[in-house]
């Protein structure tokens, strides 16, 4: 999601202030966005946060604070691109960028490791599992794939020991023939040689 955020608001930087013919694809490309981030907000709020909050209470509340924060400025940017004003988006995509990341460090560096602490992996398992199933079934396929192209090798090796461990054989299977559609041949094939199993 950082990744894909930089890459909108550096293109509509480097936009003429006049031309607002690239506009509608990039505003096309950051709604695609916002469902992935929707969907991942839900995720956390309906399985994730209620399993921390159960171990230690109260301590979800700053990041659903963070979620309505980002919510507006993604409601706001949305409405924006819609009337192809340029100077404005990119004002508002460099604050959604800056509040964005800073939500996500946050989770990184507190709330995943307090999950860490307090969830079973198994558990956690369950939890992730859920929160991908909560992205709308029509864009499944498409978030994932979109997901795994923006993910470094590493990540992408990280991701796919994960599901691995705690998925479903079937989900792991899906998730590893995505993998394989959208990565090319160089990609798959190191990717094979860090985890082998992904050949059986």
């Amino acid at each position: 999601m950082r990744r894909d955020l930089k890459e909108i608001k550096e293109q509509i930087a480097s936009t003429d202030k006049t031309d607002r013919a690239s506009v509608p694809t990039l505003g096309e490309r950051f709604r695609f966005l916002s469902t992935v981030y929707r969907a991942h907000e839900e995720g956390e709020e309906r399985f994730l946060f209620p399993a921390i909050d159960a171990k230690v209470p109260g301590a979800s509340q700053v990041y659903v604070a963070a979620h309505r924060r980002i919510d507006g400025l993604r409601d706001t940017i949305s409405g924006v691109f819609s009337g192809g004003e340029v100077v404005k988006l990119e004002a508002l995509l460099s604050e959604l960028d800056f509040v964005a990341d800073a939500h996500l460090d946050q989770e990184e560096n507190e709330l995943f490791p307090l999950c860490d602490s307090h969830i079973a992996p198994p558990d956690q398992g369950v939890i992730f599992e859920k929160m991908a199933a909560n992205v709308p079934q029509e864009f499944a396929h498409d978030v994932l794939g979109w997901m795994i192209k923006l993910q470094s090798q590493d990540d992408r090796e990280g991701f796919l020991m994960f599901q691995m461990k705690f998925s479903p054989r079937p989900v792991f299977q899906g998730v590893r023939s995505v993998a394989k559609e959208v990565l090319s041949k160089a990609e798959w094939t190191d990717l094979t040689k860090r985890i082998p199993e992904l050949m059986s």
